[in-house]
């Protein structure tokens, strides 16, 4: 089972060496194809990232997304390809159905959140189902994107709560709702 991959024009991100937002926009559209295999977009935030330039500097925060690109890619390749599309955000398509990676997504984030040595960082993901949840890369991201909004907030109550428990987090699974795009040029949604 293989994702097809623009190999023509690789497009990079300059500090990681991964897949950029075109990169990512480009393999989406072409994973949407009528036909391709089950696959899985997951994006994965950095959240507090902007937190951690402020106080250590630009250098150090490069310094930081740069180990967390070369854990990323030890995980998810060579089974599935990664991007950093923004700033704060890397994803992977990945071949399978959602239940089928989310060991692998769960992992990825706790290596992600394992840097000891900046504690102001953690990691957070949302996937989206291709072709079953969106037909459009836009309807995709967006997805994910509610999906980590979910997550965080849900971590956020229980951190209120003093929960230490994992809860299970059935909202991973959860079919969305197509969302409605238009003909624009895809893009990733803005933050909320």
């Amino acid at each position: 089972m293989s994702i097809p991959i623009d190999t023509t024009s690789i497009h990079q991100d300059p500090l990681t060496g991964l897949g950029d937002h075109s990169k990512l926009i480009s393999d989406l559209t072409a994973a949407l194809v009528p036909g391709q295999s089950p696959t899985v977009l997951a994006v994965f935030e950095i959240v507090g990232s902007r937190d951690h330039r402020r106080v250590f500097g630009e250098r150090a925060n490069d310094e930081l997304i740069v180990r967390c690109a070369e854990k990323f890619k030890s995980l998810i390749e060579p089974d599935g390809v990664c991007y950093r599309p923004r700033r704060d955000e890397f994803c992977a398509l990945i071949p399978g159905r959602i239940e089928d990676v989310s060991a692998t997504l769960f992992e990825v984030e706790a290596e992600l959140r394992s840097d000891e040595e900046f504690s102001l960082v953690t990691a957070c993901f949302g996937a989206a189902a291709l072709p079953d949840e969106a037909d459009d890369p836009t309807g995709l991201l967006m997805i994910a994107d509610q999906r980590i909004s979910m997550r965080i907030r849900g971590r956020e109550l229980r951190e209120r709560r003093h929960d230490t428990t994992r809860l299970t987090e059935p909202h991973l699974f959860e079919s969305a709702e197509r969302p409605s795009t238009d003909s624009q040029e895809p893009s990733l949604p803005p933050r909320s």
